[in-house]
């Protein structure tokens, strides 16, 4: 075990896009958008709010990491208020 946490995004949904949030705020900017089921690493949640780590490739190929924030409603992985 490596002590890693990891969850996927609202995979209960099908095809459809969550934003992935610069900070732990509905208003905050968006970073990028991921599609249903899709893994996330997770670092630490606060009970609302997740921040997560998204890697992953776009259409056109070009592959990047993304890190952000998810309401943690959102994540298939973690119990709803939990903290860590």
């Amino acid at each position: 075990l490596s002590g890693e946490r990891a969850g996927l995004v609202e995979p209960w949904k099908k095809d459809v896009t969550v934003p992935l949030l610069s900070g732990a705020s509905a208003t905050a900017s968006v970073r990028a958008y991921l599609p249903s089921g899709f893994r996330v690493d997770i670092r630490r949640c606060d009970g609302t709010w997740c921040q997560v780590e998204a890697a992953g490739r776009d259409t056109d190929g070009h592959s990047g990491t993304y890190t952000g924030y998810l309401e943690q409603a959102s994540i298939w992985g973690v119990y709803q208020g939990e903290k860590f």
